[in-house]
């Protein structure tokens, strides 16, 4: 647990940065929604009941989506690009949470709102978390590699292949578990959570 508290301190400016981040993201997104013309917005809200039926008889798959991003990102983040590549990302899923919680308010008022959080804290509290350390590791990866080629350090490419490679496979590992967990639980405990929709 001390191990883990002094890796928090440590990176504390990164940490806050990232927060800031997501934070942006979600203002951008609400503010994003409310900027619409209401043609758009009738046209959003109209999708509402698809959406809703959806969620009834569809299971929650973002499996290989996931899959396709951590991985891109790990494999930029051995490149100078990496971690402003993963900045993007997240500010990114900042967004969408953001803009569906927006949707949900304007579809459905306060009981909608209510809805979309809950349905943005079963699918995607688990994940931007994992996509928060992610990006904390992408940071000291970028920096290390810098230090390594314009600084010469002694930290080599091929040791931080190394080590790094298995931290891709431990967070793939866990953002697979969380998509397979969602995949055969996410609707049905969603599902308790739809009269706030009717």
């Amino acid at each position: 647990m001390n191990k883990i508290w002094a890796s928090i301190v440590k990176r504390k400016k990164i940490i806050q940065f990232l927060l800031c981040i997501v934070i942006i993201g979600l203002v951008v997104g609400i503010v994003f929604y409310y900027k619409q013309g209401d043609i758009n917005k009738e046209n959003i809200g109209s999708n509402m009941n698809f959406f809703i039926t959806n969620l009834e008889i569809k299971r929650i798959n973002g499996i290989f989506f996931h899959l396709i991003a951590v991985t891109m990102l790990f494999v930029l983040s051995f490149l100078i690009i990496g971690f402003p590549a993963a900045i993007i990302y997240l500010f990114y899923e900042s967004l969408s949470i953001g803009f569906s919680l927006a949707v949900f308010n304007a579809s459905f008022k306060f009981s909608g709102l209510l809805f979309g959080l809950i349905f943005n804290v079963i699918c995607k509290s688990v994940f931007l978390i994992l996509l928060l350390i992610f990006n904390v590791k992408i940071f000291d990866v970028s920096r290390n590699i810098i230090g390594s080629i314009f600084f010469k350090r002694d930290k080599t490419i091929k040791r931080l292949l190394l080590v790094n490679i298995k931290f891709l496979i431990l967070i793939v590992g866990f953002v697979l578990l969380n998509d397979l967990i969602l995949y055969l639980f996410g609707t049905s405990i969603i599902k308790f959570f739809i009269f706030l929709l009717v």
